[in-house]
């Protein structure tokens, strides 16, 4: 009895080490093949992505319309890596600035487009409404104008195209922190433009807000490839915060005082938030203008003079 069951035993785990084998090794074939599944899927996305950008730099390199460099950025552009995909909408807008001179000076030229414009245009006008343009040379300028990526603006009385940073958006979803924060900032530029006829069409308040918002970016995308521009759209906010415009100064050209809505506005901001470098400045020209009784003097003059030529 004993030796039959210790063969019985013997049998029994014998099979269950079998069977354990079997399912283990099953196990890692499975494995295996989810692995190289994986490394598969992987080098096929890496070879359509790779396709994508060559074709794209055919595109360029042909100089294709911006229209059809648009579509193909949305067709595509899905199927990147974040990094690729801010490389290509970084690519739209180089040449959307280098064409935009081109598109500005049919809105100038013959065949009064200025004042076929002015005929049809208002506070309320869009260019998605483009189709109801009874006239067709001015229809087909408008339409490649919306098409392209730009708006329609107006100062001194004409009429010309800037880049619509509100287009941009639908491209959110595939960019980097960095770059749909730029295009944030510069939707909000586009949208409504800070300063037309040399004067503020902004307030005191959104100057700084404005101000505030790009100042975040320089601190917290130190490395993006956008930096330059921001600071430099930085150096103007804080510019129209020391200065104002030509016709909207901080101080006024006849009694060399400072704007009384300008002044109260600055006053709150100061006393809120944290105390960014902005801030710094901002609290170091108010204190040296309240010691000179809000007037610009040549010591103020001097200050937001020297604060403007060492920012960095």
């Amino acid at each position: 009895m004993k030796s039959l069951f210790s063969k019985k035993s013997f049998i029994h785990y014998a099979l269950i080490g079998i069977l354990a084998l079997g399912i283990l090794t099953g196990c890692g074939i499975n494995n295996s093949r989810e692995k190289n599944d994986n490394n598969s899927i992987n080098t096929n996305r890496d070879e359509v992505e790779a396709k994508i950008m060559e074709d794209f730099q055919a595109k360029l390199a042909n100089e294709v319309s911006l229209s059809e460099i648009v579509k193909f950025i949305e067709e595509n552009i899905s199927q990147l890596s974040k990094e690729n995909a801010v490389l290509m909408v970084d690519e739209l807008e180089k040449m959307q600035k280098d064409f935009l001179s081109q598109l500005e000076e049919r809105f100038f030229a013959g065949d009064g487009i200025q004042q076929k414009i002015s005929r049809i245009y208002n506070v309320r006008f869009d260019l998605s409404e483009v189709e109801k343009t009874e006239d067709p040379e001015l229809k087909k300028l408008l339409k490649e104008t919306r098409d392209n990526g730009y708006k329609l603006e107006t100062a001194e009385g004409t009429f010309f195209p800037v880049i619509d940073y509100e287009f941009y958006k639908r491209f959110n979803p595939y960019l980097t922190p960095d770059y749909k924060e730029y295009i944030e900032l510069m939707a909000v530029e586009s949208n409504r433009m800070p300063a037309k006829d040399a004067a503020l069409v902004i307030d005191w308040k959104e100057v700084l807000e404005r101000a505030v918002n790009q100042e975040q970016f320089i601190i917290k995308y130190g490395d993006s490839k956008k930096i330059e521009q921001v600071k430099g759209l930085y150096k103007k906010y804080l510019t129209f915060a020391l200065f104002g415009a030509n016709n909207t100064p901080l101080f006024s050209y006849d009694s060399k005082t400072m704007d009384p809505e300008a002044r109260e506005i600055y006053s709150i901001y100061l006393n809120e938030g944290n105390n960014s470098k902005l801030k710094q400045n901002i609290r170091g020209f108010m204190n040296l203008v309240e010691k000179n009784n809000y007037k610009l003097t040549a010591e103020v003059e001097e200050y937001r003079k020297n604060i403007l030529e060492n920012l960095k």
